[in-house]
């Protein structure tokens, strides 16, 4: 027994001396880089972070791969203490800069293929500077160790960025931050002080936490645009409004997954997808209910989750209220990749019997193309009554017959002429982006079916 206390004691001893020696490092500086304290550690946003302080930036060891149209396979290395690796390089300070952030255990090391991909078609569908932030040995580890390094991360980014603009010229930077990688690109920003404006935006992609609870966020004089998306609603990563405008892509299947908005950021990036519009709304249940498909007289109401999300700039710009800036916008994706591939509508399903045990029984829904191409719809039990978002890979123009059946073993009756269907088409309201949706409407056919199917024809 004495034994036993002994051991418990001598254990508790080491760990107040290694709390105490913690406690006593309360602050770590690096020469060019800046001094790091606590004051990172956030107990809502940053829990992790609890009494650490990042590493020595030689063991994070961050590097800068450069790509262009003219190398676009192999990357040249840019380096903020030398001049000369810029130089040399294939950097052009006339054109925009796109830089993507990994977050929390990636890299080059682990296969870098995301950030490869995304680059591959930013080059192919806009003339940029495309550069890389790999900070594999610093995102690894414990997660708490990881977050606070990003300032380190950051803060050498913000040097590379500051070197390159006042050495080279470049004026016009796009930070794009993967999970933690989106506090290395508020960090570089608040890094930058008065020179701040050079950052134009910030993407969030599924990110950790919001930006504007970083240490020295406030002291930002030019706040750059913030769009971040939502495409995890798992614990992983951060669920509240936290950007200029928020997209939350609603998947016909929801899972736990928190690397799908990097997936759908380079599915927007190719131009021949079905324009990716969101519409604003306040939650998403009133968006599935069909409330929110107007784009307003200007196209207020909507936004283009990826590149063109920037675009809805010109109307933030025009509020005044701080209060009211940040907005919500919801769409509908594909439940797999690419997410992006498919056409928005929702169903909407009025049974004029007002019975609603019949539209229960609807088991699934095949639409018909003028080609005759088919999509099925599984419905999951108990799903939409009346309002069913979905995507098909048929065209809005080209949607001609729609059939409702069934489960054999759930219906209760005939749907038959009690039922009125329309169909709202989210993706081109007006072939534009003004005004309301386009209603779709489908009326009885002169094939009722039978007692499991109904059949209705675009009126």
């Amino acid at each position: 027994m004495q034994s036993t206390n002994a051991m418990i004691y001598f254990v508790l001893v080491l760990l107040f001396i290694n709390l105490n020696v913690s406690v006593a490092i309360r602050s770590v500086t690096y020469n060019g880089i800046g001094t790091f304290t606590w004051n990172f550690y956030d107990p809502v946003y940053r829990p992790s972070a609890f009494l650490m302080l990042p590493q020595n930036p030689d063991k994070i060891d961050p590097s800068f791969h450069l790509f262009t149209r003219n190398n676009t396979e192999q990357y040249d290395v840019l380096d903020y203490k030398e001049q000369d690796s810029i130089t040399h390089s294939h950097f052009n300070s006339s054109l925009p800069t796109k830089v993507v952030i990994h977050g929390f255990r990636d890299g080059e090391q682990i296969g870098y293929r995301w950030m490869k991909k995304m680059s591959d078609r930013m080059l192919e569908r806009e003339n940029v500077n495309v550069i890389l932030v790999d900070w594999y040995a610093g995102s690894f580890g414990m997660y708490g160790q990881a977050m606070v390094n990003t300032q380190i991360v950051g803060a050498m980014l913000g040097n590379l960025i500051s070197m390159l603009a006042n050495s080279f010229g470049a004026n016009n930077f796009h930070l794009i931050g993967d999970c933690l990688g989106v506090y290395v690109a508020g960090i570089a920003t608040i890094f930058l002080g008065g020179k701040s404006s050079l950052v134009n935006r910030i993407t969030s992609l599924d990110g950790s936490g919001p930006i504007y609870t970083l240490p020295g966020y406030n002291l930002l004089s030019n706040q750059p645009f913030i769009d971040a998306i939502h495409s995890d609603p798992s614990f992983f990563t951060y669920q509240q409004t936290c950007g200029t405008i928020d997209f939350w892509p609603l998947l016909q299947r929801t899972t736990m997954n928190n690397v799908r908005a990097r997936d759908m950021y380079i599915d927007s990036l190719k131009k021949d997808i079905p324009q990716p519009k969101t519409f604003e709304c306040e939650n998403e249940s009133s968006f599935k209910q069909g409330k929110c498909t107007d784009c307003g007289s200007n196209g207020e109401k909507c936004a283009l989750l990826g590149p063109n999300a920037i675009d809805y700039k010109k109307f933030v710009d025009e509020i005044s209220d701080e209060n009211q800036k940040r907005k919500r916008f919801f769409m509908i994706t594909n439940s797999v990749e690419p997410y992006l591939s498919k056409y928005q509508y929702i169903i909407k399903i009025k049974n004029n019997n007002l019975n609603w045990l019949s539209i229960f029984s609807i088991d699934s829904i095949k639409f018909y193309d003028s080609n005759g191409k088919v999509d099925h719809l599984i419905l999951n039990t108990w799903m939409g009554l009346s309002n069913i978002p979905c995507v098909l890979s048929i065209m809005p123009n080209n949607l001609k017959k729609i059939k409702l059946i069934q489960n054999p073993h759930r219906y209760w009756m005939n749907l038959g002429k009690r039922i009125d269907v329309c169909v709202i088409d989210l993706t081109y309201p007006n072939m534009g982006m003004e005004g309301p949706s386009n209603v779709i409407k489908f009326c009885l056919s002169n094939d009722d079916g039978d007692m499991q199917t109904v059949v209705l024809n675009r009126c």
